[in-house]
């Protein structure tokens, strides 16, 4: 009975963290997705492709950064990675100029998060 209670609880918490980590990124996603889709007058499905694109982009990264002790480089590489796949996802929908324009957007106000 014991090990039923300390493995319910285990899993609970395991479920609770990861519900957190996603509401983050949810949050995330949903605030630099918005501003972007304001600033480039998109439709509503360009907005949903778009915020379906970053939150697989920023679940991928943090699955691939959070809690493992990776270096600098390391970072840079997986964020490289990223930005290439997701450059490649969003060329389905938006031509170049428009893909700059959205990585500008989202760097931009990244940034203004982070402050």
């Amino acid at each position: 009975m014991k090990k039923i209670i300390i493995i319910a609880v285990v899993l609970f918490t395991t479920v609770s963290i990861h519900a957190q980590k996603n509401n983050y990124i949810e949050k995330k996603v949903k605030i630099v997705s918005e501003h972007i889709a304001t600033e480039m007058n998109l439709t509503k499905d360009q907005a949903a492709f778009l915020a379906v694109t970053l939150y697989e982009k920023y679940s991928s990264n943090a699955g691939k950064i959070k809690g493992k002790n990776i270096s600098k480089e390391e970072r840079k590489e997986i964020y490289r990675a990223a930005f290439i796949t997701t450059k490649e996802k969003l060329s389905e929908q938006f031509s170049k100029k428009e893909i700059t324009q959205i990585s500008k957007l989202e760097r931009l106000k990244q940034k203004e998060l982070n402050n």
